[in-house]
């Protein structure tokens, strides 16, 4: 008779038969150990093209498909499920992106509060010490970049080369102004500062600190302010003794933590008079994790973990809405099962999680273990709903059912031009319908290993 034909019950009977391979091996192992495991059909399990088409054919049949047909919801609903514990081992206790992003918001401006209170302590005691009163040359040469070019300069001949009286000219007018107020300069006739004697250190840290609070959230200035701040550093460099040492420290750690990075800063920067953050609670999530690198993320990971038990679970609540936007992005079609379930895409999840993969953003969330467990759910949704290619399905409903009946009913000279009665042929439909081998066949489907 030649080579069975996929949709036929000799091609199943030979797909049961076939021997276990240590991939087939594995898809089953790997969908059992999920979180909820997902039990395959044989096809889903050995990806053979005869099974997948027979279990794919006869799950249109009204009369017989009803086993694969629940099935199907079933596993729709183990996936979804999945997902759902997936969320739930995050820790996560939010459930809408505002939320999370309070959370987020709010851990982020205590922690950064706390360490400005750190750096406030730790300067205050600076201040109140002998090294306070440690004389500074101001007069050293320092070079430093400004705008992409090397300059040699010091700090006040730095100042005096900057315009005056520009909208453009804020920072270094307001820097000038403090320099007098503070006793570290006076104005000779051609209104350029002239440094005075015996500058302490004491005096250049609040210099330092005073121009730091005269920037705003303006580009030129924020890069003006920054090169101010390094001459003043490189002019002070280790002077003052340890407490002022540990100051800066603390200093340097506020700005590692909290400032340098783009990730964090915008974050929590605050606007309006210190009432609206820059970035809204809805957009937090997006800014911090849809939108950022993976070294971004990894950044702000350690800074929320490291930022007291609000920081953690904030970071938490990040994951669980990272899981969150899969779902929903994997149920966006808006298709239900007969339970009123959501119908996961497939094709729209593995396209939203390749995406995070190549992109290195799903490890830096979760770590690679994790990583690996959510990936091993998209792979096991690929066996259950999709067919490698070459896989022969009648897309057309049940004409495949009826080819394959008529075959099995001996009736294959209707299809070399043997005139066949209708008669006859309706009723050996109806034989292999209730055909006891088909029922069978179907029962060894459900069972991933066939038996």
């Amino acid at each position: 008779m030649g080579e069975p034909q996929p949709g036929t019950t000799a091609a199943m009977g030979r797909s049961v038969g076939a021997a276990e391979t240590p991939a087939v091996t594995q898809r089953i192992a790997t969908s059992q150990t999920l979180p909820v495991p997902i039990t395959l059909t044989r096809g889903a399990a050995t990806r053979e093209p005869a099974q997948l088409a027979f279990e794919k054919e006869m799950v249109k049949s009204p009369q017989l498909g009803g086993p694969l047909r629940e099935r199907l919801e079933q596993n729709n609903f183990e996936l979804l499920q999945n997902l759902e514990t997936f969320i739930d081992q995050t820790g996560a206790t939010l459930g809408d992106q505002p939320s999370v992003g309070r959370s987020v918001t709010r851990a982020l401006l205590e922690g950064y509060a706390a360490a400005k209170a750190r750096t406030k302590a730790a300067y205050s005691k600076a201040f109140q010490s002998a090294g306070a009163q440690e004389l500074v040359d101001v007069s050293k040469t320092i070079t430093t970049e400004d705008n992409g070019a090397q300059v040699s300069t010091t700090l006040f001949d730095y100042l005096n080369s900057r315009p005056k009286g520009l909208p453009s000219t804020g920072v270094f007018d307001a820097a000038r102004s403090y320099a007098r107020s503070l006793g570290l300069a006076s104005v000779d006739d051609a209104g350029n500062l002239v440094p005075n004697q015996n500058i302490t250190v004491g005096q250049m840290e609040k210099f330092r600190q005073e121009v730091t609070s005269a920037v705003g959230a303006d580009p030129t200035d924020k890069r003006a302010i920054a090169i101010v701040k390094r001459l003043i550093d490189d002019t002070v460099g280790d002077a003052g003794g340890e407490a002022f040492a540990r100051a800066r420290a603390t200093r340097r750690s506020q700005a590692r933590k909290f400032e340098n990075r783009a990730v964090v800063a915008r974050l929590v920067e605050e606007v309006g008079g210190r009432t609206d953050m820059r970035v809204m609670s809805d957009e937090v999530y997006n800014a911090a994790i849809r939108n950022s690198s993976p070294e971004e993320i990894v950044f702000l990971r350690r800074v929320l973990n490291t930022t007291g038990k609000k920081g953690q679970q904030a970071w938490r609540e990040l994951q669980g809405a990272t899981i969150r936007d899969i779902y929903d992005n994997a149920i966006a079609a808006g298709q239900t099962d007969s339970q009123g379930r959501p119908i996961v895409s497939v094709a729209k999840m593995n396209a939203y999680l390749d995406s995070m993969n190549r992109s290195g953003q799903l490890e830096a969330i979760f770590g690679k273990q994790k990583a690996q467990r959510i990936n091993d759910l998209n792979e096991v949704a690929r066996y259950v709903t999709t067919v490698p290619p070459g896989t022969l399905i009648n897309n057309s409903g049940t004409a495949g059912t009826i080819l394959a009946a008529m075959a099995e009913a001996g009736a294959q000279g209707a299809l070399t031009g043997v005139p066949l009665p209708v008669a006859v042929g309706l009723r050996e439909i109806a034989k292999f319908i209730k055909n006891k081998r088909i029922k069978a066949a179907i029962e060894r489907s459900l069972k991933a290993q066939g038996e």
